[in-house]
């Protein structure tokens, strides 16, 4: 338990622990969302444009007079809904299929590996997502589902391949020898121990599926409007770039921040949970 503890205070560094303090503040706030901000929709003319500062509004006003740090939190909790559901889709449906194909090779490994996953593999992810959101429309459900399928390959082929190394190992054997079938092999013996690398890839993801949402969002296939969302508040202010550049600057750097936060909490638990390959690459 200390090497472990020591392990995890050596991959923490101050940046990274702030990462994290700033990705939970995020989650925290945008939870409280109703009870800490107002009412994202409202729309007050007589406040609109309101600067950065205001008494009433800490992050100005939009041109509709909508609240900025309430339109923010709230965006933040749908996007981190939307990542979050999208992540957990693909760790699902791709390890699930990873986890098949490497245990048992054959017939299996081609059906999911090659006629699935390299299929999905082949097809421009952005392009496809727009194509999905294009024809089912825009909205929260179509977009997990589309996103979790478009990243699934990425879990596909980490679980395949640690399932190829881990196989054929004493622990595994035992517990053939054992009599175990195969889903109490496959999800009790073989994926606890290759948990580690999905974990990372995992906050990696979560990360990427924010991009992807923010730019469909952005392109009016995201979020359906009015509901607040990242992508659409950088479009809308995108309109008042020259006058009210703060409208654009602030969900911009809030996507920035969000998906940087993920990728060093990302590097993070790679140099927590694998000591191994950190060494490697320090060498």
């Amino acid at each position: 338990m200390r090497t472990r503890y020591r392990r995890m205070l050596r991959a923490f560094g101050p940046l990274r622990w702030g990462a994290v303090v700033f990705l939970l503040v995020v989650i925290i706030a945008s939870a409280l969302a109703p009870l800490l901000a107002q009412d994202p929709l409202a729309q007050d003319y007589v406040n609109a444009g309101l600067p950065v500062g205001s008494p009433s509004h800490l992050l100005g006003t939009d041109g509709f007079g909508r609240d900025t740090l309430s339109r923010l939190l709230y965006g933040a909790g749908v996007e981190l809904i939307i990542a979050s559901g999208a992540t957990a889709v693909a760790v699902t449906f791709g390890t699930t299929l990873g986890l098949l194909g490497g245990y048992f090779g054959g017939v299996v490994e081609t059906l999911t590996m090659r006629l699935v996953i390299d299929v999905l593999l082949a097809l421009p992810p952005v392009v496809l997502a727009l194509l999905i959101v294009t024809i089912y429309g825009p909205g929260v459900v179509t977009l997990i589902v589309t996103m979790g399928v478009l990243f699934s390959p990425v879990f596909a082929r980490t679980a395949y391949g640690q399932t190829l190394s881990v196989r054929r190992t004493e622990y595994v054997e035992a517990a053939r020898a054992f009599g175990a079938g195969a889903p109490r092999i496959l999800f009790g013996t073989v994926l606890p121990n290759i948990s580690a690398p999905l974990v990372v890839q995992a906050s990696v993801v979560i990360a990427a599926s924010i991009l992807l949402e923010s730019g469909l969002s952005y392109l009016g296939l995201g979020v359906v409007p009015p509901a607040p969302s990242l992508g659409s508040m950088v479009a809308d202010g995108q309109r008042f770039m020259a006058t009210q550049p703060q409208l654009i600057l602030i969900p911009s750097l809030f996507i920035v921040l969000v998906t940087l936060s993920f990728s060093l909490l990302g590097d993070t638990l790679r140099d927590w949970l694998d000591p191994r390959g950190k060494a490697a690459r320090d060498v």
